[in-house]
């Protein structure tokens, strides 16, 4: 058999309007379609989103090979995978990548950003807030931002609780000189050093508590305007501290609109806090769920 270059006729087509608009598809390109004997090779390249975790991206090329065995039946296909930047990357996305290639850096969470603006009587600069935590924070989406605005970033980051102060200094000091690489925009930039939570999962003990306390906390849940149910109550004591879980059914009034994640969290954050004070627990876990 001779290995022949040569696609079979309109195959090239069949595949590219196959893969084309896959979930998790950017672009399809570089594809080679080769005929030898009865057999058909395909060697192509997509491009996913680099925010893509390693597991998903695979995910996608195994659904690429499948479309175009559809299409081409018994071919043998190899799909590489190119990570490249999206369109819809937020500064959070930037934030966390630089964060993933950074070696010591285990974590980073509750990212805010604000915008600098500089004034004419001082050469200090006034900040204005303009993100809540982790929000999808692009910059043509954030309101009164524009691309080319100056930005002060604030973030907590975990790290190795075994390096030592230096180290994780020097760290920090890398991550940050490599932030305003990734985006330019940030002038200023923030971290709160902290140590990373335990990998060690400890075993706790549930109980069954009295009805009486089980009530107790439900009426403390339902006592939160736009809660309307509270339900799955569970009491576990973990190395001798109390911990609680519930769910509870949240419903959106015109008095208290409940419309996003974020204003569901302050519900339950809500419900939490009072729990906690109500029973002394240490810790108490909420699961919220539409009426």
């Amino acid at each position: 058999d001779v290995l022949l270059d040569k696609a079979p006729k309109g195959a090239y087509q069949r595949v590219l309007e196959a893969v084309s608009g896959l979930d998790g598809v950017d672009r399809a390109h570089d594809i080679r379609i080769r005929k030898m004997g009865s057999e058909t090779f395909v060697d192509m390249h997509i491009e996913v989103p680099r925010t893509s975790t390693h597991d998903k991206a695979h995910k996608v090329a195994t659904s690429v090979e499948e479309k175009v065995r559809g299409v081409l039946p018994a071919s043998d296909v190899l799909v590489h995978v190119d990570a490249t930047e999206s369109a819809s990357e937020t500064i959070t996305d930037r934030i966390r990548l630089v964060a993933a290639e950074t070696e010591g850096i285990k974590n980073v969470h509750s990212i805010y950003l604000s915008k600098i603006t500089p004034t004419s009587r001082s050469r200090e600069s006034t900040k204005e807030e303009v993100t809540n935590p982790d929000l999808n924070n692009n910059l043509s989406d954030l309101r009164g931002i524009k691309r080319g605005s100056i930005l002060h970033v604030y973030l907590d980051v975990q790290m190795d609780r075994d390096l030592d102060l230096k180290t994780a200094h020097g760290i920090i000091d890398s991550f940050e000189i490599r932030l305003k690489e990734v985006v330019p925009e940030l002038r200023d930039i923030t971290t709160h050093m902290e140590t990373e939570t335990s990998e060690y999962v400890s075993m706790g003990t549930e109980k069954k508590p009295a009805i009486a306390y089980l009530e107790r906390i439900r009426n403390a849940a339902l006592s939160i305007p736009g809660v309307v149910d509270c339900k799955d109550i569970g009491v576990v004591y973990v190395n001798n501290e109390q911990h609680i879980t519930l769910s509870i059914k949240i419903k959106s009034t015109p008095e208290k609109p409940i419309k996003t994640i974020e204003d569901a969290h302050r519900l339950a954050t809500s419900v939490q806090n009072l729990v906690i004070r109500q029973t002394g627990a240490s810790r108490v876990i909420v699961h919220t769920e539409p009426d």
